[in-house]
């Protein structure tokens, strides 16, 4: 991963500058982007699929529970309860005819989060390479409080967000079909796939 400059826009410069520091520290060549942390750190990740028979989209309010309550047991055995943790939102700093999904920055704006750095995806091509910018907030861990942005997400409406513990060592990145999870140590990856089998994909790699 190329990291281009440093920006801050707000007055919030220490809890950015250790954002960043920490980030290129644990994942030096790796953008907070879940499809990529899985990529690069296959033997702490598992996914869990969001719903049933590994249905997509939810279609009613009660898929839309079964969801939610996945996400939050799931982020559950990750952060306790008001632990203080990174929501991360990363989007694109382009047109938005640039791009093949719509640009909603709902977390972003919703939760007031914070640019912390720009970079570039180096594995893309060099003709679909984009320039990227991260924002990045701590908040408290609380279950059902980031319910809204669950659903976005799991609605196709939001895109490439992860939560962090505050030393980055556990990452929980939804998107819409289901929850990636970077773990620690692979002794909780085996773990969580023991608790949870019944929400693993049937497929040999998990996906």
């Amino acid at each position: 991963m190329q990291w281009l400059y440093f920006e801050f826009l707000s007055p919030s410069f220490l809890e950015m500058h250790t954002f960043q520091d920490i980030w290129q520290k644990n994942y030096p060549e790796v953008p907070p982007v879940g499809f990529r942390l899985r990529e690069k750190l296959p033997d702490r990740w598992i996914r869990f699929h969001s719903l049933p028979n590994s249905k997509r989209y939810p279609t009613t309010e009660e898929e839309c529970s079964i969801i939610l309550n996945r996400a939050n047991k799931l982020a559950g055995e990750m952060f306790m309860a008001e632990e203080a943790i990174w929501l991360v939102s990363s989007q694109p700093e382009c047109d938005p005819e640039m791009v093949f999904f719509e640009l909603d920055p709902y977390t972003r704006k919703s939760r007031e989060l914070i640019k912390a750095f720009s970079w570039q995806d180096l594995e893309e091509s060099v003709e679909d390479r984009l320039q990227w910018s991260t924002y990045a907030k701590i908040l408290k861990w609380r279950p059902t409080s980031l319910d809204d942005v669950f659903l976005k997400i799991a609605d196709d409406e939001e895109y490439e967000i992860v939560f962090a513990s505050r030393d980055l060592a556990s990452l929980f990145a939804p998107y819409d079909g289901g929850f990636d999870l970077i773990l620690p140590k692979s002794e909780k990856v085996l773990e969580l796939k023991k608790k949870f089998s019944a929400w693993l994909s049937d497929r040999a790699d998990y996906l």
